[in-house]
């Protein structure tokens, strides 16, 4: 049976179309069977798209569960809600946009079932008038609370019913022990009778307001200085309902009063006190005051310098350019500042620096010192400087001065002109040149670069390149030049001596070297093959075998020392030559190993060595040697407990080989000083380990000669490891198929 509509009737229709607000009608199923014409209005649908449709077309998607389980509960107890007592909800617009809404509910029974009519309010509105009232509210009370000035509302009584922040502060009392006192209360007792004369003008309206100046007493007892500005607000009756009172803390004012008083009064006693002399001239440049120090530079009596003109105080050489300043003075208000000479009483004339201004009222000011003793220093200096300059230029070194932080400019002496080969009095090249034994130094190796960098370099032996090309040895020194001891780097110096005489000296003595070497080898290598064949031809008769194993160790000891020498004196003469071929490391370290364990066979070694390596470009031999010193040093200054490790890694352009041992460890201080020759270090219990100082020195050369590295960590009582690196050959070589992860 089709379901007639609740308002058909057409009074129930116009009444609700009457209605101030919008009118739903709803049925059990939470159905829209009734719209008027403000709820389509409100919700921007019309009457055909609302009605049949479900309710929560009209509310927000995220309440609407919460509102299926609200209307539940109302259908199950249904009451009467009204507006006043309704809840502020938001309801959906067909744009999707929300509006805040006051709904009343209402059952409504009918023959056709039972129905809930809602009466939807839009109160937006009212909640923006509401809003605003309260930012006006608390915008008043900010203003009043936060006002940098003291703020008052006082009663007809003269009570303090509000106070702010700033008038709290300003007596030293709280709001609430302010609301208990009266104006009258917190005036001092002298300002009270005027306190109450003002108050009795503006209460007769003889004055809209008053505004005077009052003390009033702080909470300690002490008088506040203030300007209080008092106006009353009265009803629609003429009636009195409260005083609106501002107060202003001028105390510091009134201090800073005094205190200028006081430093006008400090200022003249120190004008007096004034080391300069000071001068003040009318703006027809008559003298109207002075100083005593004046009246002391130019000889005057105060009297006579009064009577005296500023021009008659300059030379007779400076007066025009004196008209000229002051007419710019007048005309720019600008101060100027210079050297003038000027006139003493007795005619002579001397240096001064003057500061000279116009002051406000035209008058002129100038302070003048007397700078004849700095001119003196300023000569001596000068003086000095020249006879420094002499000293660098007949110098037997060179030198290089380079100026500011960026070495933008740079000078030399004769003796560096000289070595550089520049022809007398030509401009100094864009950049010194020097070399190492591997090249040119990079600038950020260069001894000027690093001393500009703070750093002081001692020693250096590098080559310096001449103009026309060729390369002479010399001894190089660098500083930092700076203001203070710690103050930021103004410049650098750099000294070169030329040691060509010194170098060539070197080589002498280290083919000397070779020389004696290579006579000392002989009969040593006969008395090895003679302790050989001794120890393999023993007879049945005494035991000879430990002193023949004796020489043979001595032998070979002299040898090794021998040989080291040799090697050093190819290093230095730069005679060694390596003999390159493409060489398995893994297996190059396998052979060392052996080898030192024939030696040390009480020794254990743990190795690593990952699968693949590529082969090295090296001399095997040189490398070899490199190795057995390595691994020698660890048997002799490593512990007996531990075993020796040998660790080799791939890197992206290089491998690493790594020796690492146990023991006592190399002090800090020793580290520096690892690789230089004949240096030995440890503790005193390891000096009867037997060596001249020359293995590591030899290491070093060798792997630098193969475009390597070496370095050594260590702590006292922990791990040794010195590492080498041999780079990779641009060539494609093998790989080695050797690998192992042992101990032995």
């Amino acid at each position: 049976m089709p379901v007639r509509h609740p308002l058909e009737g057409a009074l129930a229709r116009s009444l609700a179309e009457a209605a101030p607000d919008a009118l739903l009608l709803v049925n059990g199923q939470r159905e829209i069977v009734f719209v008027n014409t403000k709820g389509q209005a409100l919700f921007g649908y019309s009457e055909e798209e609302l009605v049949g449709q479900k309710l929560d077309i009209l509310v927000p998607e995220a309440q609407r569960e919460k509102h299926i389980q609200l209307h539940q509960g109302y259908v199950q107890s249904p009451r009467f809600r009204a507006m006043g007592d309704g809840l502020t909800l938001s309801a959906r617009h067909r744009d999707g946009s929300l509006i805040p809404v006051e709904i009343t509910l209402s059952p409504v029974d009918t023959p056709l079932g039972h129905f809930t009519a809602a009466a939807v309010r839009d109160i937006s509105s009212r909640l923006a008038a509401e809003r605003a009232l309260r930012d006006a509210e608390e915008l008043f009370r900010l203003t009043f609370e936060e006002a940098p000035i003291g703020m008052a509302l006082a009663d007809p009584q003269g009570r303090l019913f509000r106070a702010n922040h700033a008038l709290c502060r300003m007596l030293g009392y709280s709001p609430a022990e302010l609301s208990a006192l009266t104006f009258l209360d917190i005036t001092h007792p002298e300002d009270r009778d005027l306190h109450l004369a003002s108050l009795q003008r503006i209460h007769e309206r003889a004055a809209p307001s008053a505004k005077v100046e009052r003390r009033y007493l702080h909470k300690d007892g002490h008088a506040v200085q203030a300007v209080l500005s008092m106006s009353n607000v009265y009803d629609a009756q003429g009636r009195l309902l409260y005083r609106i009172a501002q107060i202003e803390d001028i105390s510091e004012q009134r201090r800073a009063e005094a205190a200028r008083q006081q430093s006008e009064a400090h200022f003249r006693a120190m004008l007096e006190l004034a080391p300069d002399a000071i001068i003040v001239a009318n703006v027809d440049s008559g003298v109207v005051e002075v100083n005593s120090a004046a009246c002391q530079l130019f000889g005057y009596p105060r009297d006579e310098f009064l009577a005296r003109g500023v021009f008659d105080l300059v030379a007779a050489s400076e007066v025009e350019r004196l008209q000229a300043i002051r007419q710019s003075l007048l005309i720019e208000r600008g101060t100027h500042c210079g050297e003038w000479l000027v006139r003493h009483k007795d005619g002579s004339v001397f240096p001064t620096e003057v500061s000279a201004n116009i002051l406000p009222d035209g008058r002129w000011q100038a302070i003048v010192r007397d700078i004849r003793a700095r001119k003196q220093l300023e000569h001596e200096r000068e003086e000095s400087l020249r006879w420094l300059h002499e000293v660098l230029a007949q110098c037997p070194v060179g030198i290089v001065l380079c100026h500011q932080a960026v070495c933008e400019r740079c000078d030399l002496n004769r003796h560096a002109r000289h070595l550089l080969g520049m022809p007398e009095g030509s401009p100094p090249p864009p950049a010194l040149v020097f070399a190492d034994d591997s090249g040119i130094l990079p600038d950020d190796q260069h001894p000027i670069t690093r001393a500009l960098r703070g750093e002081r370099l001692s020693g250096l032996m590098l080559s310096l390149q001449r103009l026309c090309g060729e390369f002479v040895p010399v001894l190089v020194d660098a500083a930092p030049i700076r203001s203070a001891d710690d103050g930021p780097v103004r410049g650098a110096i750099i000294v070169f001596q030329d040691i060509t005489v010194l170098k060539q000296l070197d080589r002498l003595r280290a083919e000397w070297n070779a020389v004696i070497a290579h006579d000392l080898r002989q009969p040593l290598n006969a008395i090895a093959l003679n302790a050989q064949l001794i120890a393999r031809k023993k007879k049945d008769g005494a035991d000879v075998g430990r002193p023949v194993e004796q020489i043979t160790a001595s032998a070979r000891r002299l040898n090794r020392m021998i040989n080291d020498l040799l090697d050093l004196s190819r290093l230095e003469a730069r005679q060694l030559k390596l003999v390159r071929q493409p060489v398995d490391l893994g297996s190059l370290v396998h052979v060392s190993i052996e080898r030192m364990a024939a030696e040390a066979p009480d020794r254990a070694f743990e190795v690593r060595i990952p699968a693949g390596l590529p082969f090295v470009d090296v001399d095997a031999d040189r490398i070899m040697q490199v190795l057995d010193n390595l691994l020698s040093n660890a048997i002799k200054y490593g512990t007996a407990e531990t075993p020796i490790e040998i660790d080799i890694a791939l890197r992206e352009l290089e491998l690493v080989v790594a020796v690492i041992n146990q023991g006592p460890g190399i002090a800090p201080e020793d580290l520096p000083h690892l690789f230089q020759r004949f240096h030995r270090v440890g503790k005193e219990s390891q000096r009867h380990i037997k060596g001249v100082g020359l293995g590591l020195y030899i290491v070093q050369q060798l792997i630098e000669a193969h475009g390597g590295r070496v370095q050594a960590e260590s702590m006292p009582g922990g791990k040794t490891i010195f590492r080498f690196s041999l780079p990779r050959s641009a060539r494609e070589l093998p790989r080695s198929d050797v690998a192992s992860d042992s101990s032995s």
